[in-house]
């Protein structure tokens, strides 16, 4: 039985992110007018630190 990811999205340098939480960790993967570009997988501890520093706003939460 598969769990369920929770999603949503963030603004970064002015690139669209797609969030994904994990049950060990977070995945951050840029979105631009070309596609997928980069995902970066973070601790779940690294990616607070992470949004913290970074001021993240996310937004559209969604279940998976």
């Amino acid at each position: 039985m598969e769990s369920e990811q929770l999603l949503t999205y963030c603004m970064l340098d002015d690139i669209h992110n797609l969030v994904v939480f994990y049950p060990s960790y977070v995945s951050i993967t840029e979105c631009d007018d070309e596609g997928i570009q980069e995902t970066t997988q973070y601790t779940h501890k690294e990616f607070v630190k992470f949004a913290n520093e970074n001021n993240i706003q996310f937004y559209d939460w969604e279940v998976e």
